[in-house]
Order: C-alpha cells, then sequence, then structure tokens
C-alpha cells in the first residue's frame, strides 16, 4: 500500500519541488537542490506524512541550509540523503510484505479451519438425519411386534 501511494504522489511531488527550487537561477545548485528536496519528500513518505506538507518542509529545508551557507551545499551529502530515503522506504516495504505474508497465513489457517468446522457441523446433521431413520425403522418394527403379539 505504501508504495502505491508514494508512486502515485510521485510525479506531483516531483514537479512541486522542481518548480519551488528552480527559483535559485543556477541550473547545479538548481540539481542539488531538487535531489536533496526530493529526498526528503521519498523519506516523508517512508513515514506516512501528506506530499503537501513534506514539500512545505523539503523546500523550506533546502533554503535555509542554503542561506546559512551556499558554498557547504554538497552533493554528497545530497546523494546519500537519496540513497537512505530509497533505503527506508524498501524496508518499510519489506516490513509491510512481511506482515502481508503473515496476515495470508493467518487467513490460509482460519479457512481451513472453517472448512474442517463445515465438515463436522455435516457429518453431525449427516448422523443426524441416519438416526431418523433408523428411529422410524424401528419404530415401524416395534409396530409390528406389537400388531403381531
Amino acid at each position: 500500500m505504501l508504495f502505491v501511494a508514494v508512486r502515485c504522489s510521485r510525479a506531483q511531488c516531483i514537479g512541486a519541488v522542481a518548480d519551488k527550487v528552480r527559483s535559485c537561477g543556477d541550473p547545479l545548485q538548481t540539481r542539488g537542490l531538487f535531489c536533496h528536496a526530493w529526498a526528503r519528500v521519498r523519506h516523508s513518505a517512508a513515514l506516512g506524512r501528506r506530499p503537501s506538507r513534506m514539500l512545505r518542509r523539503a523546500v523550506k529545508a533546502v533554503r535555509s541550509k542554503l542561506e546559512e551557507d551556499p558554498d557547504e551545499f554538497d552533493l554528497k551529502e545530497i546523494f546519500m540523503n537519496v540513497k537512505t530515503g530509497l533505503r527506508t522506504i524498501d524496508g518499510k516495504l519489506d516490513l509491510l510484505t512481511a506482515r502481508l505474508d503473515q496476515v495470508m497465513q493467518h487467513v490460509d489457517t482460519h479457512e481451513s479451519k472453517l472448512d474442517g468446522l463445515e465438515n463436522h457441523i455435516s457429518d453431525i446433521y449427516d448422523q443426524q438425519s441416519k438416526s431418523k431413520e433408523h428411529q422410524l425403522k424401528m419404530d415401524k418394527l416395534l409396530n409390528v411386534i406389537k400388531a403381531k403379539n
């Protein structure tokens, strides 16, 4: 589920981040800002936050970092942030997949238990119907014996 939510909002996030950070002018700096902001967006999405809030926070963080020291904006750090965000999402997806497998095993177990219970109930009904038939036969036999006496 998480993967679907991230994929659906990805185009919107990319466009909005690109529009917000494109105003700085320098193409290399814009690319760095974009990578950093997108890493923050992906990380926030992995934590389950809303895209609009993620974008505002990411762009605000990028701008504040750029205002502090424009020369210190390191591309290596940006790409490390991107890798960290992707690893976080992959980890969350692995956890969700494992949990889904557990749930499916529980469902299969309960389905087999329900099938067994259904078979048991049908056996009980079969036995009851056989016992009723047997009771009718016994009653007829008793009536025949009484009639002969």
